[in-house]
Order: structure tokens, then C-alpha cells, then sequence
């Protein structure tokens, strides 16, 4: 059901989470990009700020750990940053402006 998937994309950004940090300043392109997708995801469901920039810092912190996929972890990022805020979203809302296909 919907609660399996909602615990399998907050574990996958909790595991992001726990990996080190390297410490470069220096943003790729990827992360710019992945920013970019949060902001517009969260500015197409009317999330609050607050909620935008949780869901920016964890995609930091877990590009820092290692993680590629862009598109996944912009999406896990906003998912759980709801979920955190108490405005939690279904998965079909996240989906119908994922640009993960």
C-alpha cells in the first residue's frame, strides 16, 4: 500500500543522510538542478517556504553522501520535508509533478 512506499523513500533519504559529507562548497550541476526541480515542484503544490528549503538542505546533504539519481532524490526530498512539516502529500500527488517517469 501507499505506507510501504512512503517508508521506503523516507528510508532512502534517512540512508542519504547518514553518509558523510565531503566538505566542497562547490555546488555540481546536478545539485543546482536538483534544487531547482524541489522549487518547482513544491511551488506547483503550494507547499510552504519552510518546506522548500528542508527539502533543498536534505537533497544537500545527500548529494554531499553520494547520491546520483537527481530527479529521485528531488522527489524523496519534498516528500519527506512534508511529511516533517505535518503537510504530508500521497504518492500520487508527488507523482502527478515528479519529474521522475
Amino acid at each position: 500500500g501507499g505506507g510501504s512506499k512512503r517508508g521506503v523513500m523516507q528510508a532512502i533519504v534517512v540512508q542519504a543522510l547518514r553518509g558523510q559529507q565531503n566538505g566542497d562548497s562547490k555546488q555540481p550541476a546536478s545539485l543546482v538542478q536538483a534544487l531547482e526541480k524541489i522549487g518547482h515542484m513544491c511551488n506547483l503544490m503550494g507547499l510552504p517556504e519552510d518546506v522548500k528549503k528542508s527539502a533543498q538542505r536534505m537533497c544537500e546533504e545527500a548529494k554531499r553522501s553520494g547520491m546520483k539519481c537527481v530527479e529521485g532524490l528531488a522527489v524523496s526530498s519534498v516528500f519527506v520535508a512534508c511529511e516533517l512539516a505535518k503537510v504530508p502529500r500521497t504518492i500520487k500527488e508527488m507523482a502527478s509533478v515528479s519529474p521522475v517517469r
